[in-house]
């Protein structure tokens, strides 16, 4: 096996972790009142709930094998193949006795081929000096549309699909800059480690409250959707400009990978979106149904 395709499964395995913690941490966000949205008090309330605490123990598991992935393969491949960590919810609705439709396959299926695909194109990751300038233009456009959002959430109710949509930038950013942080462990940059270490936590903190912030509202098959979509295709098009390495090394390459990564996130999205199987782990089967309606 190649060291690229190695590092698609190391993430396929994080995707796994990441798509059952938040199927646990929904169920205990959706329970908040609505007034905590995108304030500290969400997240200290959360902490002191057990299956939210184990939710989120799980996905943090995820993040060394993201790590370790990313210095086997280009970001272009592990945040797609972060996606077929989706089969699990998937698998684990089939097992609960729920109907698995055509639908639901065909979208497995090509997922798997698109992932597949992008660790044959996939070319080693590269390593450079380090980032460029754009890198941290970026990441400090992230950071004042993030705080643009918490200002915003304080004085009136936030768009939940705002919410939603800030979740899925928080988390790509966490992506992007953990593949910054696994190229300054390849330089033996300590600073650089240490920083974008950092990094990765201030945006993962900010897509955790995102998210969670969303799932006040909407079920987790509505908001992961949008997440999914925006976590898979941001870093796969930022990566040049951060500095993280080339989509791939021919024109041919970036066509393939882009068109696989496109396959990738709209199978995703169908699978979120249609199946039932995947609805009846990430809802609550008892009590009221949270409001399917942007605020």
């Amino acid at each position: 096996m190649s060291s690229v395709a190695l590092g698609a499964v190391l993430a396929v395995c994080a995707g796994l972790l990441y798509n059952g913690g938040v199927a646990l941490q929904s169920l205990e966000a959706r329970k908040t009142p609505s007034q905590w949205a995108w304030r500290a008090t969400l997240i200290s309330r959360l902490l002191r709930r057990r299956r939210w605490i184990l939710g989120l123990a799980i996905g943090l598991l995820g993040w060394p094998l993201q790590a370790v992935s990313l210095l086997m393969a280009p970001l272009a491949v592990v945040q797609p193949a972060l996606a077929l960590g989706l089969i699990l919810l998937l698998v684990v609705g089939a097992r609960l006795g729920e109907h698995v439709g055509a639908r639901d396959v065909v979208a497995v299926l090509a997922l798997v081929a698109g992932v597949g695909a992008l660790a044959a194109i996939g070319h080693a990751p590269h390593f450079g000096k380090g980032p460029s300038l754009w890198a941290f233009v970026a990441f400090a456009a992230f950071a004042v549309v993030a705080g643009g959002a918490a200002l915003v959430a304080r004085r009136r109710p936030i768009d939940v699909r705002v919410s939603a949509g800030m979740g899925g930038v928080s988390l790509a950013a966490s992506g992007m800059s953990t593949a910054l942080a696994a190229a300054a462990l390849h330089r033996g940059d300590t600073d650089a480690i240490i920083g974008w270490v950092l990094v990765t936590a201030v945006a993962g903190a900010v897509g955790l409250l995102a998210e969670m912030s969303a799932l006040q509202h909407l079920s987790a098959s509505r908001v992961a959707p949008v997440e999914q979509a925006i976590e898979i295709v941001l870093p796969v098009l930022m990566s040049p400009v951060i500095g993280a390495g080339p989509i791939a090394t021919t024109p041919l390459g970036v066509i393939g990978t882009l068109l696989a990564a496109a396959v990738v996130t709209v199978s995703a999205i169908v699978l979120l979106e249609s199946s039932k199987a995947i609805r009846s782990v990430i809802e609550e089967r008892e009590g009221a149904s949270p409001d399917t309606s942007a605020p």
